[in-house]
C-alpha cells in the first residue's frame, strides 16, 4: 500500500474511534449494560480481527489480503478501540481505592504503555521468526482471549467495597461505606484522628 492509503487508513481509524466513543454510551443504556458489562462485549468483538487474519493461515481467501479488507479492518478497529480505551479506564476507576487514584492510574498507565510497546514486538518476533505474520495474529488472538474469563469473574460492588475498606484501612479513617451514583460503594468518613 501507498503511504497515501496508510494515512487514509490511519484517518479512518481514528474517525471510527470518536464515532464509537459518543455513540458508546448510547448502546450501553439501550443495552441496560454495565461498564463491565460493555468491555467484556468490545474485548469479545476485538476477537474478530486477529481470527480473520488467521483465516489466511487456513484458506487462500480472506485473512486481511487485500486493501478494501484493511479499510474495512481499520474501521473495525477504529469502532472498537475508543471505547475500549474509555470502558478500560471507567472499569478501573470505580475499583480505585479513594485517594489512591493518582498511585492506581500511573500504573495503569505504565502497564498500558508497556502493552503497546510488547504487543507490536513480540508480534515482529513471530514474523521474523516464522515469515509468517498471521501467526502473530494467533499471539493477539490469545492476549485477547484470555482477560475474558478474568473480567466475567469482576464483581464491580464487591470490588468497590473492598476498595473503599482497603483506604480506610491505610489512610487510618474510620468509615461508614455508605452508596453514592449508580450503587457504588463509598468512604464516608466518621472521624479523622
Amino acid at each position: 500500500m501507498s503511504a497515501t492509503k496508510v494515512m487514509v487508513i490511519g484517518l479512518l481509524m481514528q474517525f471510527a474511534a470518536v464515532f464509537s466513543s459518543i455513540y458508546a454510551p448510547v448502546l450501553q443504556r439501550k443495552w441496560g449494560k454495565s461498564n463491565l458489562g460493555l468491555l467484556v462485549r468490545i474485548v469479545l468483538a476485538a476477537q474478530v480481527l486477529p481470527v480473520y487474519a488467521c483465516l489466511g493461515l487456513v484458506f487462500p481467501w480472506g485473512g486481511l489480503r487485500t486493501e478494501w479488507e484493511m479499510y474495512i479492518a481499520a474501521v473495525w478497529f477504529g469502532m472498537l478501540y475508543g471505547p475500549f480505551n474509555s470502558y478500560a479506564r471507567a472499569v478501573y476507576g470505580e475499583l480505585i481505592p479513594p485517594g489512591h487514584e493518582s498511585t492506581f492510574f500511573s500504573l495503569f498507565s505504565l502497564t498500558d504503555k508497556s502493552a503497546s510497546f510488547m504487543g507490536p514486538a513480540i508480534v515482529g518476533l513471530i514474523k521474523d521468526a516464522t515469515g509468517n505474520i498471521r501467526l502473530g495474529f494467533l499471539f493477539l488472538a490469545t492476549m485477547l482471549a484470555l482477560p475474558v474469563p478474568v473480567l466475567m469473574r469482576v464483581r464491580m460492588r464487591k470490588g468497590g467495597e473492598e476498595a473503599v475498606a482497603w483506604s480506610a484501612k491505610r489512610l487510618g479513617v474510620d468509615e461508614d461505606v455508605g452508596e453514592g451514583e449508580e450503587g457504588m460503594a463509598v468512604a464516608v468518613p466518621l472521624a479523622v484522628e
